[in-house]
């Protein structure tokens, strides 16, 4: 929705594409003020097929609450809270793109309780998008944690239809003030769940 789409040819045989937008889903009732805005900007060249033109893209995404994120995505909310904002430019050709993104989450925590200190996370992500095999190949995302830090790595196939990961998770001199902040989060959430009504 609120779309506002640019296409132009440059002196130098590039398409130009600029295109701003609000996703949405016509199956499911959205808040729609809560889909935040996505912006795409770049330049497409020609060539005798379509999934074969190299294209360089920068894609934002911002203002994004994650339970709204989840339903649009996955069809229902996973109960996750926060603001996520998006930053990534794709290169390659349609058919095999190359990713890197910056993602930004404000204030994370669970929905089942208001947490006295929600978390910010920051991580910087790449992957290869095979359309043939619907997958998104060498995912690698690395979240800074003091002098240490998390990396994820692995595959995700299927990305279209029903994704399935094979993902791994590494924790890597990650400070012990940060393990207590998860721990006392966790404790939060325990309180919170064991509150009278």
């Amino acid at each position: 929705l609120n779309s506002d789409l640019s296409i132009s040819l440059d002196p130098g045989n590039d398409w130009e594409l600029h295109f701003k937008a609000q996703p949405v889903r016509t199956d499911l009732n959205l808040y729609l003020a809560d889909t935040g805005m996505l912006r795409v900007d770049g330049t497409l060249h020609r060539a005798a097929l379509l999934g074969e033109m190299p294209l360089k893209l920068k894609v934002d995404w911002s203002g994004v609450p994650l339970g709204q994120l989840s339903r649009l995505t996955l069809g229902h909310d996973i109960d996750w809270r926060g603001g996520l904002d998006v930053e990534s430019e794709v290169s390659g050709t349609a058919n095999l793109a190359k990713i890197n993104a910056q993602l930004k989450i404000a204030g994370l925590h669970r929905s089942e309780f208001s947490a006295a200190h929600p978390l910010d996370v920051a991580a910087s992500c790449r992957a290869l998008f095979r359309k043939e095999a619907r997958s998104l190949d060498e995912v690698s995302c690395a979240s800074p944690v003091g002098d240490g830090g998390l990396r994820l790595t692995g595959d995700v196939q299927e990305v279209q239809t029903q994704p399935q990961a094979n993902l791994k998770l590494e924790i890597h001199r990650v400070p012990a003030a940060a393990v207590l902040s998860g721990l006392h989060s966790g404790s939060e959430v325990a309180a919170n769940l064991l509150q009278p009504t």
